[in-house]
This record gives C-alpha cells, sequence and structure tokens, in this order.
C-alpha cells in the first residue's frame, strides 16, 4: 500500500480548504489522533494524574485539545472532498453543544427533584437523532468516495479521473482472467477452524500481558478492553489478512454500500433482533457466577473508551475476518446457506461461551444474509455497530445488575410486557428483512477481485 506523501504538513493539518482522499485521512488523521489519544491514557494511568473526581486525566485532556483542530480540519477536507461543506460538522456540534445546555437549564431550575434517569430519557430521542446523523457524517467522511475530477473546494486528490483510472484497470483484465483460475479460494471450513485457532490463540496470548501491564500500569477496564480489542482483533485480522491475500491476491474490501437505502432497514432491525430476539433467548441459559461478574465488570464502565472498543473497533475488526474473508471466501465454495451458517455458527463460537454464542451466531446470519446480497463489509459493520450500541447503551438507562439478575420478563415489568415487546421485535424485524429482500431484488452486488 503507497502512503500518501505529506507536501505542507502545516497547511494539510491547519487549513480548512481543499480536500483530502480517505486514505490520506485515515493515515494522516485518524489514526494518529486514535494512537496519541490511547497513549494519553496509558500515561495518565502510569503518572496518576487523573482529575478529582473523573476518569479523565490531565495528559489526556491536554492532548484533546491539541487535536481538536487537526481533527476538525481533516472532516471538513474529508466534506470537502465529497462536494459537501463543513457546516455539516458546525450543525452536528452545535446540536450537541444545545443538548449540553438543555441539561444544565434542567438540573439548575430543579437539582433535587430531576434524577440524572430522567434527563437521560428527556435526551433519549434528540441523542437518537444526533447519533444517526453522526453516524451518516461519519460513513461520509471515513469511508466514501470523493467526487471524481474537481469540484468547488479544489482538484481531486486522487489525481486522475475515475475513467482514466478504469481504463488502466481494464488493460489488465485479459492476464488477470488467465491467473485468477489458479488462485485458491480462502478459506473453506478446515482454514476457517485454524482463522478461529489464530485468534484464540491471540486472545490467550493477551492474557498474561494485560495482567502483568495493569499491574505496572493500572488503567480503566475501558482502556483495556479497547487495548485488547486492537492488539487481540486486530493482529489476528492482519495475519488472516496476509494469508488470503497470499492464497487468492485479493487485497482489499467493500467497503462501499451500493444502496444507501438499506442502511436505515439494517440499523433498525438490529435493535429489536438484539433485544427482543436474541437477548430473550440467552436469558434461557443459566449463567456462572465468572461470567456475571465479568458482564458486570465490562457494564460497569460507560466511557468513551469502552464506547469505542465495543461500537467501532470490535464491530470493524471482526466483520472484516469475519464477512470480509471468512464468508467472503466461503460463498465461492459452498451453497449461500451453508456458507452464511457456517460463518455465523464461527461467529457465535468465538464468544468463547454459551450466552453470547445464541446472539453471535443469530446476528451473524443475518449479517451474512446482508452480506451475501451486497458484498458490502460497510453494511455489516454498522450491522454489528447498532448491535453493540444497543446493548452499551442500556447502562444509561437500566442498571446493569438489575439486567444480569433478574429474569427478563421481570425486567420488562410482567409476562405480558415480556410476550407483546418479543411479538413486537419479531414485527419489526421480519418487516426490515422484507423491505430488504425487496430493496436485494432491485440491485446488483459489487465483486471485488
Amino acid at each position: 500500500m503507497k502512503i500518501p506523501q505529506l507536501a505542507d504538513p502545516w497547511t494539510l493539518y491547519t487549513s480548512l480548504r481543499g480536500r483530502i482522499s480517505r486514505k490520506t485521512y485515515w493515515l494522516w488523521f485518524a489514526l494518529p489522533i486514535a494512537v496519541l489519544n490511547i497513549l494519553s491514557g496509558v500515561l495518565d494511568s502510569a503518572l496518576g494524574t487523573y482529575v478529582v473526581d473523573s476518569e479523565a486525566g490531565y495528559v489526556s485532556v491536554i492532548m484533546g485539545l491539541l487535536v481538536v483542530w487537526p481533527g476538525l480540519v481533516g472532516m471538513v477536507k474529508r466534506l470537502h472532498d465529497r462536494d459537501k461543506t463543513g457546516k455539516h460538522l458546525a450543525a452536528l456540534y452545535g446540536s450537541l453543544i444545545t443538548a449540553a445546555i438543555l441539561v444544565m437549564v434542567i438540573i439548575l431550575r430543579n437539582p433535587q427533584s430531576i434524577s440524572a434517569a430522567e434527563i437521560d430519557w428527556r435526551m433519549f430521542s434528540p441523542m437518537l437523532v444526533w447519533s444517526l446523523y453522526f453516524m451518516y457524517l461519519s460513513i461520509s467522511i471515513g469511508f466514501l468516495r470523493g467526487t471524481d475530477g474537481p469540484n468547488r473546494y479544489g482538484p481531486d486528490p486522487l489525481g486522475e479521473s475515475i475513467g482514466a483510472r478504469v481504463d488502466a484497470k481494464l488493460s489488465g483484465v485479459a492476464a488477470g482472467f488467465r491467473t485468477e483460475a489458479s488462485n485458491q479460494n480462502y478459506p473453506s471450513i478446515a482454514q476457517s477452524w485454524g482463522i478461529l485457532g489464530i485468534m484464540i490463540a491471540s486472545a490467550v496470548l493477551l492474557i498474561p500481558v494485560t495482567l502483568l501491564f495493569e499491574i505496572n500500569v493500572p488503567m480503566s477496564i475501558g482502556t483495556i478492553t479497547l487495548v485488547g480489542t486492537l492488539i487481540g482483533t486486530g493482529v489476528p485480522c492482519w495475519i488472516v489478512y496476509g494469508i488470503r491475500k497470499k492464497k487468492t491476491n485479493i487485497d482489499s474490501f467493500n467497503l462501499t454500500i451500493g444502496n444507501p437505502r438499506i442502511i436505515p432497514l439494517i440499523i433498525l432491525a438490529a435493535i429489536p433482533l438484539n433485544l427482543g430476539i436474541a437477548g430473550p433467548l440467552m436469558d434461557l441459559i443459566p449463567m456462572s457466577d465468572f461470567f456475571r461478574n465479568m458482564m458486570l465488570e465490562l457494564g460497569s464502565d460507560q466511557g468513551l473508551l469502552m464506547f469505542a472498543a465495543l461500537v467501532i473497533a470490535a464491530p470493524i475488526l471482526e466483520e472484516l475476518i469475519f464477512r470480509g474473508i471468512m464468508l467472503d471466501g466461503l460463498l465461492k465454495i459452498y451453497s449461500p446457506v451453508k456458507a452464511i451458517v457456517i460463518s455465523s455458527l464461527f461467529f457465535g463460537l468465538i464468544h468463547l461461551n454459551p450466552w453470547q454464542f445464541v446472539g453471535g451466531a443469530l446476528v451473524g446470519g443475518f449479517m451474512g444474509w446482508v452480506y451475501y446480497h451486497t458484498r458490502s463489509v460497510l453494511a455489516t459493520i454498522l450491522i454489528h455497530a447498532s448491535f453493540n450500541l444497543t446493548a452499551f447503551s442500556l447502562g444509561y438507562f437500566i442498571d446493569i445488575e438489575v439486567i444480569m439478575d433478574l429474569p427478563y420478563a421481570e425486567v420488562l415489568g410482567g409476562m405480558t410486557n415480556y410476550i407483546l415487546f418479543i411479538a413486537g421485535s419479531i414485527l419489526i424485524t421480519l418487516t426490515c428483512v422484507f423491505f430488504l429482500n425487496k430493496e436485494f431484488k432491485e440491485s446488483v452486488p459489487v465483486l471485488l477481485a
């Protein structure tokens, strides 16, 4: 992979003018900022430089302030590449500031009678709208290709037009067809077991390293989870990607969605699939004290790093492995049903416990079905992120101990509510599947070589 060169770093990081490509954004903006934030958290943990009664550290706060402007510049330039104004970001963060002011007003008007839970419920609807808008901008900034050729914000950062690149690409098609027949499809079922073994080995090897590091450098649960996800899943992803590239000459993933109309449908389907179908099924399996305590510990951290681990890092890395590599290869060897079932079972197994196996296999089947019709890893990342975001958000509204200790029916307020909730969830999910199926029939999936 050719890394874009920095002709003028000062202008790149300070000027709001111009355009940048997706590759430049990820390599010179998103990745460095993420690394700096993680290192800041580690330094705060090592030095004990935390703000009183807060999980934030002084180093993290200072670093956060330093990267605010460069981060904003990168996002604005990516919007420019999409021929969109940077005012979208002003609307996004302006609404967030407005929400924060409203919360302060609510508290100041009657601080004694209004609980945090009541504030959460008051802000739920506007925050849901904000989250969907944030997701839309995140997709535009991080994943969607810029406009072809010059636009009102400057020349194409990729240089040549799509037409020129396609002509150059087509010149090698005949030779590609001659060699493609000799390429080995990867993975088979046996090789999928190998992928699972690589991931389990990585997790096992990470345990003593994490324990030793935590003893010497105490870290929050969110930090441990994020670092563990980036290493424990990121390293296997890199290894498996290298194996696939060597065996098949395939070095890319489809990170586009050909039909944007499916986006709200797949996100809407993920929520009831998690809460109203997978949740009750998982509740039927008795939970061990060890797993209960582990889930309580994870649920106790509702911070930004835990959010980054569960809603961003895990969906991206796991979907690259299980749909982008495993299912993609299985679909070339086996029937669609067999390939989807196998990949979803492996996805359930990697969670290494019977409770999450049920939910993992179920949502894995849905994501596999979507991937089969779209060949889009981005689509399954959005489903996975929505699934995890739903579980993560529950901690803001319901005590995690209540969720873990009480039967699902009691959490929902009785058997009648329980039955209605499940029936409604099934109805919403099936309705989304119905309309998704209609969209799939009207579109052709993008197949990447």
